[in-house]
C-alpha cells in the first residue's frame, strides 16, 4: 500500500498488513516493483484529495495535472487580513461564516479613508466580489510597507486565471491611476508571490492623498475600479477610459440631481 493509506492504519499494538495480517518492518521497506509501476504510469492512483471528497483516478501524469486544479485543494483565503488555508471547496462558506470584509458586487465601489498622525490608515476598507460570465473574481487593495497595491484573483487555478486580463484604475476628484492589461492571479496565489510577479496597480501614500477625494475632518473618498475581460474580448485602454468617462458623466448627473432634490427640500421648508 501507499505511504498515505499506511499512516491511516491503527497504531495499536502493531500496523498489520490488511490483507495477511502480517506486521510491517519497522521502518516499512518501499516496494521498489509498485513503485517502478507507479511510475511508469501503469496504476490508476486517487487523488490526494480524495479523503476530502475527491473521486478523481488517473495515472501519474494526469494526476499531477489534476492536483493542481483539483476543486478540494488547499488555497489561501482571498482575504488577505486572514492567514486561514482553506480547501477550495469550503471557501464560500469560510469567506461568509469568518469576519471577512469582502463583500459583493460589481468592479466599481467607494470607501473612506482618514488621516492618522501624518500617514493614512483604513477606515471602512471593503474588499469586492465580483462575478462576471459565472466566474467569481476577488478585488483587492491592500496596504503594505507604505505602498498601496490593487489587482485581482479569481476562483480557479493558473489556467482558469490565464483566461482572463484586467485593468485596474483608483480615481478620486480630478486626477486617475490607471492600469491595464494586468495578469489576474489564480486563487492559489499568496499575496506575497502576487507582490512579486509586479501584476498590479501600486501607488504610494503621497499618491493617494492627491488621488482621493477630500471630505473634511481629514477624511477622504477613494474610488476603484476593476475591468475584468476574457483575453479573446479583452478591453483597450481606449474603450476603458470611454467606459470610464461615460460612467463618470452618469455619476455627475446623479450628484447633480441629488444636489437640486437637496435645494428644493430647503426651499419647501423656507
Amino acid at each position: 500500500m501507499c505511504g498515505a493509506c499506511y499512516d491511516l492504519l491503527p497504531a495499536a499494538p502493531t500496523k498489520l498488513c490488511p490483507l495477511a495480517r502480517c506486521d510491517y518492518d519497522r521502518p516499512p521497506r518501499h516496494n521498489l516493483l509498485a513503485e517502478r509501476q507507479i511510475a511508469g504510469g501503469g496504476l490508476l492512483l486517487d487523488c490526494d484529495n480524495a479523503n476530502h471528497g475527491c473521486l478523481f483516478k488517473g495515472v501519474v501524469q494526469e494526476l499531477e495535472e489534476h492536483l493542481v486544479e483539483c476543486f478540494f485543494r488547499t488555497v489561501p483565503c482571498p482575504e488577505t487580513d486572514c492567514r486561514d488555508r482553506v480547501r477550495l471547496s469550503e471557501l464560500d462558506r469560510h469567506i461568509a461564516t469568518s469576519p471577512h470584509h469582502l463583500s459583493s458586487g460589481t468592479g466599481n465601489w467607494h470607501f473612506i479613508i482618514e488621516e492618522d498622525m501624518g500617514g493614512l490608515r483604513r477606515a471602512d476598507w471593503p474588499r469586492r466580489t465580483q462575478m462576471v460570465d459565472g466566474v467569481t473574481f476577488y478585488n483587492q487593495l491592500v496596504v503594505r510597507d507604505g505602498g498601496w497595491f490593487a489587482f485581482v484573483k479569481v476562483m480557479g487555478g493558473a489556467r482558469e486565471a490565464a483566461r482572463w486580463s484586467c485593468g485596474v484604475s483608483v480615481k478620486g476628484i480630478a486626477t486617475m491611476a490607471c492600469t491595464t492589461g494586468l495578469q489576474v492571479h489564480s486563487v492559489d496565489r499568496t499575496l506575497e508571490e502576487i507582490l512579486e510577479s509586479g501584476q498590479y496597480l501600486a501607488l504610494t501614500k503621497q499618491q493617494i492623498k492627491s488621488i482621493a477625494k477630500p471630505l473634511g475632518s481629514g477624511n477622504f473618498q477613494l474610488r476603484v475600479k476593476c475591468y475584468i475581460a476574457e483575453k479573446e474580448d479583452d478591453m483597450s485602454e481606449e474603450e476603458s477610459e470611454e467606459d470610464e468617462e461615460s460612467e463618470e458623466e452618469k455619476e455627475s448627473e446623479e450628484e447633480e440631481e441629488n444636489e437640486e432634490g437637496e435645494e428644493s427640500e430647503e426651499d419647501m421648508e423656507a
